[in-house]
């Protein structure tokens, strides 16, 4: 289980963290089009379902919190069972072609897009790690 939060929380550090560090020469000439496109989604949101590999992991954590801001930045906080808490900051932006919108990670994947999409009010997050799928469902709080 301590591999698994480890792997998860990498995941997102991966895919978030280095963004935020280049959110600004990105979202530059974009800024006033992510705004328009991104107002009804800006909020926090809390994971209800984490399946990863198709088992349900969702008990791996007391809360897994993803907050949108108006100005292209996603704010990550998570609490393990274990009671240990993590941040970790990031960067989106919506794909022109697409529609979907995305994040870019650096650290340990490259510059792999990864995307999430609302149905329902709902945000959806889907990724491959390895050979496995992680499907996460977050609604809004």
């Amino acid at each position: 289980m301590n591999r698994f939060i480890t792997k998860i929380f990498s995941v997102f550090l991966a895919f978030f963290l280095a963004p935020f560090l280049l959110a600004n020469a990105r979202f530059d000439g974009e800024s006033s089009d992510l705004k328009d496109v991104a107002k009804p989604y800006v909020g926090t949101y809390e994971c209800e379902e984490i399946l990863f590999g198709g088992k349900n992991e969702t008990d791996a954590f007391e809360y897994f919190r993803l907050e949108l801001t108006l100005n292209g930045e996603v704010k990550i906080s998570t609490k393990d069972k274990r009671g240990h808490k993590r941040t970790a900051k990031g960067a989106y932006k919506q794909d022109k072609k697409s529609g979907k919108f995305q994040i870019y990670g650096v650290k340990y994947f490259g510059n792999k897009k990864f995307d999430f999409e609302f149905l329902n009010e709902d945000m959806y997050i889907y990724s491959k790690i390895g050979s496995r799928l992680l499907s996460m469902r977050f609604v809004r709080i």
